[in-house]
């Protein structure tokens, strides 16, 4: 008997490179091999390890087209290229033939640093890219870019900030720096705590421009369980409207994400579940959400809400007489892009067990249109996904234009009923003007959100990060494919520059 030792070996693919690159660092980081102490033999260590899963052919093809130190840096490309794709297309480029650039001139004085996520210093040192793609393959990658990056002057960082840099609103609440402890809770916290729903603090209260009224609708801001209070932009609708006008609510885990321990929380889960559930009233809110048979926000009516479908909570109907007609209720989900879809789908089967499908049936989605977000976090959703406090400022808008264009038509109408109530409107809408530091003054909804932006382009301009991937989505640094595609006529227009 005859005992034949089987060796399979790997064709040299960017994916073998990608998947090595990887593995070495989740079995460095469980433990179960050391790190190497030196970055020379850290680098060694890759390359010897490709070696052995080549074929004799490629092993001798492999070395003597690449050298440890090139080696190291065209891995740390691929891996930093492959993170700046679409999943179906960086599933393409893990079949691309791992092969050397021949224009590539490795200069041994540059010192490469073990970083090379988004230095956009190193990128700009460097001549062409290690690696050789197919031009076939880099149509494809042409075109991926394309579809993701937003329309041109959407980032336009230099206007961004000037913009910011002459307001002088904006200027004083970012020149605030004090942290003061909350009352309630006795958190340290920058102008608000978040986790007492945008409670101000005391002397930040002085910078912050002053409360805003909600005129068309109170908003009800469903907090999926993963998300933190703290780093949710829709806090910020609470910490600028007026007290009451926006209550936040926790959305547990659903049912399929507690299966291996579902009798243990059941019971929590449908109370939480419940919590959320009271406060939708499904005849006069509206769900801000591109659900199925959702309509455009400018279609639906922004009126106050006929005493026989009154608003069923309880903050709300401490803020109005029981006699008068009240304000339309937006619900916003505050969760990530891939989360949302999974909220709103439990939020409909909690509103069809509790209430009935005819019941549940009559909450109606709406949805913004015609409208860019100027978000800096990556997302292939589509140019309409933004963020949630910006989500919020647009239904605002639009539900004040609607209140306007009905105001001009009911004008020409004779009606006391009607001209009594301008009246009223138009004394708010001064008063609101009157108090708030801006030309719009929904326009402080977004203070907060324009002082975290200013606050993360500075950081990543100070430690030489490069920008956003949705400010530059062919990436930063070694990962950048701008490189690349423009050596072969492919530009980006629209995209940010570093």
């Amino acid at each position: 008997m005859t005992l034949v030792l089987l060796t399979y070996y790997y064709l040299p693919y960017s994916g073998l490179v990608h998947f090595l690159k990887s593995g070495n660092k989740r079995v460095e980081k469980f433990g179960e091999i050391k790190r190497a102490a030196d970055l020379q033999e850290h680098k060694l260590r890759h390359y010897r390890q490709l070696q052995n899963l080549l074929s004799e052919k490629d092993r001798a093809q492999f070395i003597e087209d690449w050298n440890p130190e090139e080696f190291y840096l065209a891995m740390q490309e691929v891996k930093q290229k492959r993170a700046n794709l679409l999943p179906e297309v960086a599933r393409e480029l893990d079949f691309q033939p791992f092969i050397k650039n021949s224009a590539f001139k490795y200069d041994t004085s540059m010192v490469i640093p073990e970083d090379l996520e988004s230095s956009s210093t190193l990128r700009m040192k460097l001549p062409t890219c290690p690696l050789s793609f197919d031009p076939y393959f880099l149509r494809r990658v042409h075109a991926c870019l394309l579809s993701v990056a937003r329309p041109e002057d959407i980032f336009d960082v230099e206007h961004i900030q000037s913009v910011d840099s002459t307001d002088t609103l904006f200027t004083r609440i970012q020149n605030f720096k004090e942290r003061e402890i909350c009352q309630n809770c006795g958190t340290k916290c920058y102008l608000y705590c978040a986790d007492c729903g945008g409670l101000r603090m005391p002397k930040a209260s002085q910078v912050l421009p002053s409360r805003i009224n909600l005129e068309h609708f109170n908003i009800l801001i469903v907090l999926h369980w993963q998300e933190k209070v703290s780093k949710s932009t829709g806090v910020a609708a609470a910490v600028m409207a007026l007290e009451g006008q926006v209550k936040i609510v926790n959305w547990p885990r659903s049912e399929r994400e507690w299966a291996h321990d579902y009798l243990e929380y059941k019971d929590k889960m449908a109370k939480q579940v419940d919590v959320v559930l009271d406060e939708i009233n499904c005849e006069s809110d509206y769900l801000l959400f591109p659900g199925v048979g959702s309509v455009d926000a400018a279609s639906v009516d922004w009126s106050t809400v006929p005493l026989d479908m009154a608003v069923k909570s309880s903050d709300e109907a401490s803020l109005q007489a029981p006699s008068m007609p009240r304000k339309r209720r937006l619900i916003v989900i505050e969760s990530s892009w891939a989360t949302g879809k999974t909220v709103y789908n439990d939020l409909l089967l909690g509103l069809n067990a509790k209430y009935g499908p005819e019941m549940a049936s009559k909450l109606k989605c709406i949805s913004l249109s015609n409208i860019v977000g100027q978000y800096w976090r990556f997302q292939a959703v589509g140019h309409s996904a933004v963020s949630t406090i910006e989500a919020i400022y647009h239904a605002a808008m639009v539900a004040k234009n609607c209140s306007r264009e009905m105001t001009a038509e009911q004008a020409s109408v004779p009606s006391k009923s009607v001209q009594c109530s301008d009246a009223n409107n138009v004394s708010e809408a001064k008063t609101s003007e009157s108090t708030v530091s801006c030309d719009e003054p929904y326009d402080a909804l977004l203070i907060l959100f324009r002082l975290q932006r200013n606050r993360i382009l500075t950081d990543l301009r100070s430690k030489d990060r490069g920008l956003p991937r949705a400010m530059r989505v062919s990436g930063s640094g070694i990962g950048d494919w701008a490189i690349v595609l423009n050596s072969y006529g492919m530009s980006l227009k629209g995209q940010v520059d570093d």
